[in-house]
This record gives structure tokens, C-alpha cells and sequence, in this order.
């Protein structure tokens, strides 16, 4: 990224520049002090973002099982989308349910229940349920059966629910079971109050990422769980639950950094966890977003910001202040730009889908906005969704959640910027999280002009002046040059920035070599000095390689281009006739780069020179001589060969034993390592499974020869008296 090297002309003041520095040096110990405080969510669920989380729960049609179909139906609907049908889902539901399985029927209770109008019968529903109330069962087995029966119509016991639950949670106190277990401490009607307590023990168990983030092991569908059984619970204590204000809003963070999730499970829990965030007695975190585009320029002075909450809806009437604009390249130079407009005035635009009529007609209009407004309210036919998306200032129709400041008005200079916002209701309203220290990143951008071009041709040695000319952009030099491998071409250029008409230098300036009959290219990098004059040369001769020798003509072509230029370039200089040594190059040199290389084959060392036979020979003998000795004694005093057994793996172990002998002799004659290797790990299996089938055979020979010399032998052995002298 580039960085710019001009300070800002501030308008009200100038500071000695050993007490800026000073201040510098404190804004940057502060910046770092407040390092993760930034913790406003920077997006929120957008209309895209409803659409296609309402494609994920309308995916699961045709249903799975009861579950999909629970986590289905029920995302549609706290969506607002368009439930399927009552009849055919409550028989498929009924067709499926498994009488004996506790989360099968919790599953369809909760599909019947979210689908409205759907009844069905459960043989022995109550006992199976009422049995699953235990403090032996699990936490999970104890909420679906609590949620079965009360969405059957059955009667529950609250207080024997409250008591299997604290016990079960002595067993089991993750996250999970904890989840569940606020879910259901916030439908009984006994006395919750241990339950609420407990919010505060397993929020901390909670894990921090990047300082930005707090989510559980158990990932999203965990954390959503706990999160929105604590709320629920706390609404049902009329308490707020002790959560830190700075860790909702790190878990607003997570959740809106999962908003792409495509597990059904996960995303209906997602969903709910969101509005629950959204509508709530004691927590609501906000979202500033950018609204308008990244960058700003004179042509697009204004940026604009889109305040709401986590479902992208109305926070009401709202002053949105600038507190700072922060320049990312740091204090050289940059630093704190003081925003003369601090106050974000509310911002105009196209209204949600479904209004018939532009914000762009009513604006140019000159009928009062009274009338636009009942215009707008007989094409709706909804009054209320005008007095929730429109507000009326200065005559114009405007939407409430939307915010724009003129930034050029401040006069930044060129580059990124993070702006810091602060957010404050016109009525007091404590719920609201996350109202300061809220960042957007916008980068200011500007129009460059190329100055001063000049292209020339001059010797290596300089012993002539230079022969250059002088171009204006973007016309093309009209007659071609001419260099050989004894000269170099020399380029000279500066980029001035056309709003402050002071010079500047771009991320990316290069200068492109083309050669018009092959269309190979060879690409150079420009680089400016203290001046900040562009400077090129080119020695053709010691880059003769680079070309492959190729001579001919080639095209100049400069491009300049940065993040912060609105108008990249590339511009054709003109032409150049480059002449190589003739005979230079080679087919190794001029091939293609990209062509087939040949395969590389690998080449083993050179064995070395082997003894004289005679000393080999000599050597084999002597090896030789003990077996020789071995097998003569053998012959003297006889051997029996009579208890060597005739079978299958006897025979197949020695072969295998004998074939591995003959295998190091081969190595040793004319087989390489890996060779040999190869060999001898096929060799090894028929050896390792033959030899373990003997050994174990001659084991069982030997017990069984055991067993029958002691059964020989009297139970009783009589005692032996010794004489003692």
C-alpha cells in the first residue's frame, strides 16, 4: 500500500512541529492502549443475508425426519417467510414421529407447535416423557421431554423439572446442558433464581478470539443456545442477566461472522439467537456499517453510514457524530484530521422493495413532502412502514437508518482512513451497546496528472548528450527510436496530484516492452527519487538476455496505477527499434519459458573399483571354512533330522529363509539398494507368516508333551525322609 508523504493543511491552526510530534507520540500510546475497544459489529443481517438463510430452511423440503422439518419450519417462520402447507406437513410428521424416541417427539411437537393449526396423538406420550423428568436422565433428555408435554397440552411438574434438572447438571455443566437448561428454566413457574445465577459461570467459560470474538468450544449452535437461554431466562427474572457489555458485544461479533452458515440446526438457532439480540429488555447491540461505496473523492465527497440493529432494523431518531478520522499510514506525516462536519446528517435513499415509488422522484419533486408521503402511503397501503423507514427534513423523504457526512469538506489528504463514530439515541436508551467507538474504513482517492515526460536515447559511456523528446500525455511520440546494445534508453516522468497540484509517487509504475511481431513482453519497474521525479533507464545491452536477443521493434508503454488513483493509466510512449549482437543467442536462451523442460533422471553414484578376484576369492574361502567344519562334525557325530516337521510352514519358512540368503548374494553381486529393498519387502511376508504359523505349532507341541508327562505322575507323591548324620 502506498503511503503518502504529505502532511494536512489544517485550517484553524498551526502547531509547532516538535509539539506535534509530542502529541503524535501520545495518540499513538493511546491507540495502542485502546487496541481491541473498536467492538461495534460492522454488519448486520441484511436482506440478502434473510434470503438466503430462508433458501437453507426452504432447501430441507421434501423433510428428512422430524428434526429437519422442526429446524425448518421454524426458520421460516421467525423469517416471516411463507410456511408450507398445515395438512400434508402435519401428516408427514405424524407419519414419521417415533413413539418410543424421546427426541422424536420432541422434535414434532416443536414442528406442530412453530407450524400453527397441526394436532396429532402420541400413544403413551405422557409416560414416556414424564418418565425422561429424572435426575439420572441427561440435561438434553430432560428439556425435550419438558418441551414435549407442555407443546402436547399435557400436564408438567415444575418444580419436580427444576429439581431433575440441578441434579443432572451436577453430572454434566458444559455449555450445552446449560443452554438447555436456561431454555427451560425460563418456561417453568417455580423458582428459577439458581438458574438464573448460573449465566454468569458459564458466560465466563467462554472462549476470546482475536480480542473481537467470545464464542463456545461447541461452536455457533452452543453459543446461540446459551446466549438466547439467558436472555429468555432473564426476561423471565425481569433481571438483566451478568453478562459485560463488551463481551455481547464480541458475541454479536461471532455471530455475525457466522451469518454464511448452511447447517439447518445451526442456522435456526443462528436466526433466533438474532432477534433475540434485537428485541430485549437489557441488551441490544448496535451495527454501523459503511453504506456507501470505499472510496471518496471530490466527484463522491460524502460517506455515508448505515446505523441499526442486528436485523438491519430502525433504532429510532439517533445523532451520529465523526469523533476522529485517523489516516492508517500513522503520524509521519498524516495523523488525526479534525472533521469540521462532526454531525452526519440523515442520508436519502431508495426505499425497501415493495415501495412502488423512487426516493429519487420525491426529491426532485416540488409537491410538499405531505403529499409525497400520502402518495407513498396509498401505494404501500402500509402507513406504518413509512412512519418506520422515512423521516422528513428539509422537504425531503429520507431513511432513518442511513447517514452521510461531506469528508471532503475537512480537506484529507489522499489515502485510507479510519473513522470513528459515535452513536447517541434523541431518547436515552441504556439497552443500546456498542454507541461509541464504532470504525468504518474509507480512502480517500485523487486524479493524477503525468508532467515533464521525456524519452530519449543516449550512449552508455555518455560521451554525447543525450538525444530525448518531450511528450504530453497521452500522445505518442511520432517518430520510433533507435538503440543499439552501446546505449540505453532513458525515461524521465513526475505524477502530480491534480487537487493539491503537488507531486506524489504510485503504488505500481511500470514500464512494458512489447515486441509488435512476436507479442512478447518484458516488464520494468520505475522507481521515483527524493525529487520525486520517475526515473528509467534501460541498458539494452547487459539487458539483452532479458529480451532473448530478440531484436526488432518493441513498443514503450508506461502504466501507473494505485488503490487511492481514480484514473489508472497505461500509455503508449512510442517505439523503439533495439538491436542485439548478432550470433548472442542460443536455443537454450530464446525458447519459450513455459515449454516442456526435459525429465530429470536420477544417476547413481559410480561403484568403485572392486578388489582383484584373487583377494575376493581368497576372502569367500575363509567365510566358507566354518560351515565346511560345521557340516564335517555334523557328519561325525550324526545329526538326527528326524523331529524337523513335514509341514506346510516348516517347509515354506526355510524356503523363504533360503531364497532371503540368495537375495543378499544377489546384492552383493549385482543388485542396487532400492533393488534389493523392493525384494526383500516382498520376501518378508510369506517369511513372517510361515515362520509365526511354525513357531506357534512347535509351542503347542511342547505344551501338549508337558501335559501328558504330568498326567503320568501320581496326584500324591509320597514324602521322602533324609537321614541326618
Amino acid at each position: 500500500m502506498h503511503v503518502s508523504k504529505f502532511p494536512f493543511q489544517h485550517t484553524r491552526m498551526r502547531i509547532n512541529a516538535s509539539i506535534m510530534a509530542r502529541v503524535c507520540s501520545v495518540l499513538v500510546l493511546l491507540a495502542v492502549a485502546v487496541v481491541g475497544k473498536a467492538l461495534t459489529p460492522s454488519t448486520f443481517l441484511t436482506t440478502v443475508d434473510k434470503d438466503r438463510l430462508k433458501a437453507v430452511f426452504e432447501g430441507a423440503v421434501p423433510y428428512a425426519d422430524v428434526q429437519s422439518a422442526h429446524y425448518s419450519i421454524l426458520g421460516i417462520k421467525l423469517l416471516g417467510g411463507t410456511l408450507p402447507g398445515t395438512q400434508d406437513t402435519c401428516k408427514f410428521l405424524q407419519s414419521k414421529i417415533d413413539a418410543g424416541n424421546i427426541a422424536s417427539i420432541y422434535h414434532a411437537s416443536e414442528a406442530s407447535k412453530a407450524l400453527g393449526g397441526c394436532k396429532f396423538d402420541v400413544p403413551n406420550a405422557k409416560k414416556i416423557l414424564g418418565d425422561a423428568i429424572a435426575p439420572s436422565s441427561s440435561v438434553q433428555d430432560i428439556a425435550f421431554a419438558f418441551f414435549g408435554l407442555k407443546n402436547l397440552g399435557l400436564a408438567v411438574d415444575d418444580k419436580a423439572v427444576g429439581s431433575a434438572l440441578l441434579e443432572a447438571l451436577k453430572t454434566d455443566d458444559s455449555p450445552l446442558s446449560h443452554g438447555y437448561s436456561f431454555l427451560v428454566a425460563a418456561e417453568l413457574k417455580s423458582d428459577t433464581t439458581k438458574f438464573f445465577e448460573n449465566i454468569e459461570d458459564v458466560i465466563a467459560q467462554a472462549d476470546e478470539v482475536d480480542e473481537k470474538y467470545v464464542q463456545f468450544e461447541g461452536g455457533l449452535f452452543v453459543t446461540a443456545l446459551v446466549v438466547d437461554g439467558a436472555y429468555k431466562l432473564a426476561d423471565k427474572a425481569k433481571k438483566a442477566p451478568t453478562i459485560a457489555e463488551d463481551k455481547v458485544a464480541k458475541l454479536a461479533n461471532y455471530f455475525l461472522s457466522r451469518k454464511h452458515v448452511h447447517q439447518l440446526k445451526a442456522a435456526c438457532q443462528f436466526v433466533s439467537v438474532i432477534k433475540t439480540l434485537t428485541d430485549n429488555k437489557f441488551h441490544i447491540p448496535i451495527a454501523v456499517s459503511l453504506a456507501s461505496s470505499v472510496a471518496v473523492s471530490q466527484a463522491e465527497p460524502v460517506v455515508k453510514v448505515r446505523v441499526t440493529n442486528l436485523m438491519g432494523g430502525d433504532l429510532g431518531q439517533l445523532t451520529v457524530t465523526a469523533d476522529s478520522a485517523r489516516h492508517l499510514a500513522g503520524c509521519v506525516g498524516h495523523g488525526w484530521l479534525h472533521l469540521s462536519l462532526s454531525a452526519w446528517r440523515m442520508g436519502a435513499e431508495r426505499p425497501y422493495v415493495g415501495l412502488e415509488v423512487t426516493v429519487a422522484t420525491l426529491i426532485s419533486s416540488t409537491r410538499p413532502v405531505a403529499n409525497a408521503t400520502k402518495n407513498l402511503v396509498r401505494r404501500t397501503k402500509n402507513p406504518k412502514a413509512v412512519t418506520r423507514l422515512v423521516a422528513v427534513c428539509n422537504g425531503f423523504l429520507l431513511y432513518r437508518s442511513l447517514y452521510e457526512l461531506n469528508l471532503m469538506e475537512a480537506k484529507p489528504a489522499r489515502g485510507f482512513y479510519r473513522l470513528t463514530v459515535s452513536v447517541a439515541p434523541k431518547k436515552a436508551d441504556s439497552r443500546l451497546i456498542g454507541t461509541a467507538g464504532a470504525e468504518v474504513e474509507v480512502k480517500v482517492t485523487t486524479r493524477v496528472s503525468v508532467e515533464n515526460v521525456e524519452i530519449g536515447v543516449a550512449d552508455r559511456d555518455q560521451m554525447a548528450a543525450a538525444r530525448t523528446t518531450k511528450l504530453v500525455h497521452p500522445n505518442k511520440a511520432q517518430v520510433p527510436l533507435e538503440a543499439d546494445s552501446h546505449q540505453k534508453i532513458l525515461m524521465r516522468f513526475a505524477l502530480k496530484d491534480r487537487l493539491t497540484g503537488k507531486l506524489m509517487t504510485a503504488h505500481q509504475t511500470f514500464v512494458r516492452l512489447t515486441n509488435l511481431k512476436t507479442k512478447q513482453e518484458i516488464i520494468f519497474v520505475s522507481e521515483a527519487d527524493n525529487s520525486l521525479t520517475n526515473k528509467f533507464d534501460l541498458d539494452v545491452g547487459a539487458s539483452a538476455k532479458d529480451f532473448g536477443y530478440q531484436s526488432g521493434k518493441y513498443s514503450i508503454e508506461l502504466i501507473v496505477g494505485d488503490a487511492i488513483i481514480e484514473n489508472p493509466f497505461s500509455w503508449t510512449l512510442a517505439d523503439v527499434e533495439l538491436t542485439f549482437p548478432e550470433g548472442s543467442s542460443t536455443k537454450s536462451e530464446t525458447q519459450n519459458q513455459y515449454s516442456k523442460k526435459p525429465e530429470i533422471k536420477h544417476l547413481f553414484r559410480e561403484p568403485e573399483k572392486r578388489p582383484p578376484g584373487a583377494v575376493s576369492m581368497t576372502f569367500t574361502i575363509l567365510v566358507l571354512v566354518p560351515l565346511l567344519i560345521l557340516l564335517l562334525l555334523w557328519l561325525k557325530i550324526g545329526v538326527n533330522v528326524s523331529n524337523f516337521p513335514l509341514s506346510i510352514s516348516a517347509v515354506g519358512f526355510h524356503v523363504c529363509l533360503a531364497a532371503i540368503f540368495a537375495l543378499y548374494y544377489c546384492y552383493w553381486t549385482n543388485l542396487n539398494m532400492f533393488q534389493t529393498l523392493r525384494y526383500l519387502g516382498i520376501l518378508a511376508i510369506p517369511t513372517f507368516l510361515f515362520g509365526n504359523r511354525l513357531l506357534s505349532g512347535i509351542a503347542s507341541k511342547r505344551h501338549n508333551s508337558q501335559t501328558v508327562d504330568t498326567s503320568k505322575q501320581p496326584r500324591h507323591a509320597p514324602f521322602q525322609f533324609t537321614h541326618i548324620v
